[in-house]
């Protein structure tokens, strides 16, 4: 049963949304947000931080955030570990779990990656990662068609059509 209360709230809400120009749309009915930010927290670390210049939620009750131009920092220990871009995504506010899509980056301290699609379960710590792959460093550079990473146990996996190049120190070429 909702309370009065919260039914004024969302009425509130909904008129505000519909003057500032940002309305519930009545042909697909979902809340537009600007400028969000949203932690993920897991025994009181911060594993991630996401931020998008604007999102869409289908009711104020839907787990699913719908965002646009999207940066997320991945934290260890307090220090931001890799900073993540793309143009659109998905975070299930339940689950912790983000789906990226259209020129997704990722950019740490070592290596730069770019590919299709990106998706982190929260629950296994795993990101997978699809279509044109490719990995960037001062002494490797690989593609393939997909991969994984699993934060863990830090190992990165590469499957089909995998072409690489390593540099060996004292190679000058």
């Amino acid at each position: 049963m909702i309370s009065h209360k919260k039914k004024f709230l969302f009425f509130i809400s909904a008129l505000f949304f519909s003057l500032s120009n940002q309305a519930l749309s009545a042909e697909n009915n979902y809340i537009k947000l600007t400028n969000i930010k949203h932690n993920i927290s897991s025994d009181g670390k911060l594993l991630y931080t996401i931020k998008a210049d604007k999102g869409y939620l289908k009711d104020l009750s839907s787990s699913e955030f719908i965002l646009d131009k999207i940066e997320l920092l991945w934290f260890e220990g307090g220090i931001i570990k890799l900073k993540t871009t793309s143009d659109k995504g998905v975070l299930d506010k339940k689950t912790g779990n983000i789906k990226l899509e259209n020129n997704v980056r990722l950019y740490s301290e070592d290596y730069q990656m770019t590919c299709d699609y990106m998706f982190y379960n929260n629950k296994s710590k795993r990101i997978r990662f699809n279509g044109n792959v490719f990995i960037n460093s001062e002494n490797i550079s690989f593609s393939a068609k997909q991969g994984s990473f699993t934060t863990i146990t830090r190992v990165l996996e590469l499957q089909k059509n995998i072409i690489g190049k390593i540099k060996f120190k004292g190679d000058n070429k």
